[in-house]
């Protein structure tokens, strides 16, 4: 939580940080900077949502799994799957 909250509050500063600092090419540095944030944040929401459908699909496999071997229970076969 510390560090959104440090985060945040670099984001904020970081438009007031050439009047702040008043060095030539500041601002051209801290655009860059921030647009290369934004493009991190974007990959970073991608690779969630990979992230989240792979663990999705994998419950599912399991959850598969798990009824294979059930059924073959009830015909009375070995299992086949190993879960856990």
């Amino acid at each position: 939580m510390t560090a959104i909250v440090s985060l945040l509050t670099a984001l904020a500063l970081i438009p007031k940080l050439p009047e702040l600092i008043a060095l030539p090419g500041v601002q051209q540095a801290l655009d860059q900077a921030e647009a290369s944030m934004v493009e991190l944040q974007q990959r970073n929401e991608q690779l969630e949502t990979i992230y989240t459908a792979s663990m999705d699909r994998e419950d599912r496999v399991i959850q598969l799994k798990e009824e294979i071997n059930d059924l073959l229970g009830e015909l009375g076969r070995n299992t086949r799957y190993q879960t856990e």
